[in-house]
C-alpha cells in the first residue's frame, strides 16, 4: 500500500505562448494586385452570362415601361417600315436619253434669196450640234457677219507709228496677227476680215417662230437589280397617238414637249429668254414600287432655269456661241448664235419587297425593343441600385456562395 503523504505536488509552471503577426511583404503585396489585375480580362472574357428576370412591383413604373416599348414599336413599325420601306429592297436607274426636233421657224431677211425675203430654218439649221448627251440645244437668235475671207484689214489697236505694231503678234482683242503697218492710226492685221461688229443681239429674237417647235424626248431607264427596263412612251401607244399628242399637266405621259410650253413651266418669258439664250433643266423622275403593275411605273416631269439672269444681267448674259457656214477654204459666214440648251436630268429610284432588309429592320426593332428595357432599369428608376443588386448576380465557378454583384459598383 502506497502512501501518498510521502508525494508533494509542485505548483503548475505557467507556460507563455507568444504569436508573431509579421506584415506582410512588398512583394507579396504586388503579387496579390499583379494576381487581381490579371483576373480582370477574365471576368470579361472567362464568363458566361445567362438573362435574369426581376418582377418590379410599381405602377407608375410599369405605364412608363409601357410607353418606351409603345415609342420604340411606333417608330419601328411607323417609321422604319412604313415610312422609310424598311421591307423593300431598293434600286437606282441606269438611263439613257435620245432627243429628235421637228418643225420650222422663219424670219424676214432682206437679203434672203427665197421669196417673199422670207428665211426658212429646219432642224438641221437650228439644233446645234445635231446631236448631245442628256441636252439639246435651239438657235433662236443669231448675229451674222457675212462675206468674210482670210485677208488684212485694220484692227481695233489705235497706233501712231509701225513700232506700235510689232510684226507677228496677237492683237489684244486677239482677232489677229499684226502686219507691222499702222494705217491711218490703225494696226493692220492678218484675220477674217471685215472684223466681227460687236452689236447686241435683236429685239425681238429672229426666230421668235422657235416656240412652237416641238421635241420628242426618248428615255428609257433599268433597274438591273429588278431586271426591269421601263421608257417614257406608254406601252399602249401607237403612232396616231404620237403624231397629235403634246404634254400637257392633262396629258403628261406624251413624250413630245413644245418648246414654249416648257419655257412658260419653268417661269420664263420665251421672247425674253430667246433674245439673249438660257439654260433650261428638265428633270425627269423615276419612283416605282414593283410591288404593283410594273405598268404604274411612269416618270414625272419638271422644269426650272438653270443659270441665274438676275446675277448675269450685266457680265455675259444669256447662252451663246459662234461658229462658221464655210463657202470654201478662204471664205465663211460668221454667226453668232444666242439660243436656249435644254439639259435633261434623269433620276429617281424603285422599290420592291426583300426579305432581307425585312428581317434585318424587324431584328434590329426587337433588339432596341430589349434594349429600352435595360436603359430604363439603370438609368430612369428611382431605386436603380437595389434593381441592379437583384439584376445581376455572379457564380465563381466551384463556390456554393452566391454574392450579389452591381455594375454600379
Amino acid at each position: 500500500m502506497i502512501n501518498l503523504t510521502h508525494f508533494r505536488l509542485s505548483p503548475p509552471i505557467p507556460v507563455t505562448c507568444e504569436l508573431q503577426v509579421q506584415p506582410p511583404s512588398s512583394s507579396r503585396l504586388f503579387t496579390r494586385k499583379k494576381t487581381k489585375l490579371r483576373r480582370m480580362p477574365c471576368d470579361w472574357l472567362c464568363s458566361y452570362d445567362t438573362p435574369r428576370f426581376v418582377q418590379i412591383r410599381s405602377t407608375s413604373s410599369a405605364c412608363l415601361q409601357y410607353l418606351l416599348q409603345i415609342a420604340v414599336v411606333a417608330y419601328v413599325i411607323g417609321w422604319v417600315i412604313i415610312y422609310r420601306h424598311g421591307y423593300q429592297d431598293m434600286e437606282v436607274p441606269v438611263s439613257t436619253v435620245t432627243s429628235k426636233l421637228r418643225g420650222v421657224a422663219f424670219y424676214r431677211d432682206n437679203d434672203s434669196s427665197s421669196s417673199g425675203g422670207v428665211s426658212v430654218w429646219d432642224a438641221a439649221d437650228y439644233v446645234i450640234p445635231p446631236e448631245e448627251e442628256n441636252a439639246f440645244f435651239i438657235v433662236t437668235n443669231f448675229i451674222p457677219t457675212a462675206n468674210q475671207s482670210r485677208s488684212t484689214c485694220p484692227s481695233t489697236a489705235h497706233c501712231e507709228l509701225p513700232q506700235d505694231c510689232p510684226k507677228t503678234e496677237m492683237d489684244p482683242e486677239g482677232v489677229g496677227v499684226f502686219t507691222g503697218k499702222c494705217i491711218n492710226k490703225w494696226c493692220e492685221i492678218h484675220s477674217w476680215c471685215p472684223l466681227e461688229k460687236e452689236e447686241v443681239p435683236p429685239k425681238p429674237p429672229k426666230l421668235k417662230g422657235a416656240e412652237n417647235l416641238t421635241a420628242l424626248i426618248k428615255i428609257s431607264v433599268y433597274f438591273p437589280r429588278f431586271n426591269i427596263s421601263r421608257r417614257n412612251i406608254p406601252d399602249d401607244a401607237n403612232m396616231t397617238w404620237m403624231k397629235s399628242c403634246r404634254f400637257s399637266t392633262k396629258n403628261n405621259t406624251c413624250p413630245i414637249f413644245r418648246l414654249g410650253d416648257m419655257v412658260a413651266a419653268a417661269g420664263q418669258d420665251f421672247e425674253t429668254l430667246a433674245t439673249q439664250g438660257g439654260v433650261i433643266g428638265i428633270r425627269v423622275a423615276w419612283f416605282c414600287d414593283f410591288d404593283y403593275r410594273v405598268s404604274l411605273c411612269r416618270p414625272t416631269y419638271t422644269f426650272r432655269r438653270l443659270d441665274n439672269p438676275s446675277r448675269q444681267s450685266t457680265i455675259s448674259p444669256g447662252y451663246n456661241f459662234r461658229y462658221a457656214i464655210y463657202h470654201n477654204q478662204n471664205e465663211r459666214t460668221l454667226i453668232k448664235a444666242y439660243g436656249i440648251r435644254f439639259e435633261i436630268q434623269v433620276y429617281g429610284k424603285a422599290r420592291k419587297f426583300g426579305i432581307v432588309p425585312t428581317v434585318l429592320n424587324i431584328a434590329s426593332g426587337i433588339a432596341l425593343l430589349g434594349g429600352v428595357t435595360i436603359i430604363f432599369v439603370i438609368y430612369c428608376l428611382g431605386h436603380r441600385h437595389l434593381y441592379l443588386d437583384k439584376k445581376f448576380k455572379h457564380v465563381d465557378e466551384g463556390s456554393n456562395n452566391l454574392s450579389s454583384y452591381s455594375q454600379m459598383d
